[in-house]
């Protein structure tokens, strides 16, 4: 009887540990840090699951990318990958305040339409 139920481990694992993916889309970003433009024109925007507004941007090209955590409604995190092509958002932009459909601070600007 104990046999019958193991077939359902697996299935379950799957269902337990996938989450559904993130659908990204094409969108015009704008990413400036300390007055430097890292991304201004279309992007890829992939919004985080399991975050109320939280998203990802990232160059057409790759090499930048930023990480936009919210954590109430006007007011946020950002991360970003500050040296072109590194794959983790290591460099932390501080708290952002949304502006829109941006959001800032006097040392960033991480913005998505």
């Amino acid at each position: 009887m104990a046999s019958k139920y193991l077939l359902y481990i697996p299935v379950l694992s799957v269902l337990i540990f996938s989450a559904p993916p993130a659908h990204a889309k094409p969108a015009k970003c704008l990413l400036a840090v300390d007055d430097i433009v890292q991304i201004d024109g279309t992007c890829t925007f992939i919004p985080l699951s399991g975050t109320a507004g939280s998203f990802k941007i990232m160059a057409a090209d790759g090499r930048y990318f930023a990480y936009l955590y919210v954590d109430h409604p006007d007011q946020g995190r950002g991360f970003w990958n500050e040296a072109p092509g590194a794959g983790h958002a290591h460099t932390p932009l501080e708290v952002l305040v949304r502006n829109g459909a941006c959001w800032q601070n006097d040392h960033a600007k991480i913005c998505a339409w």
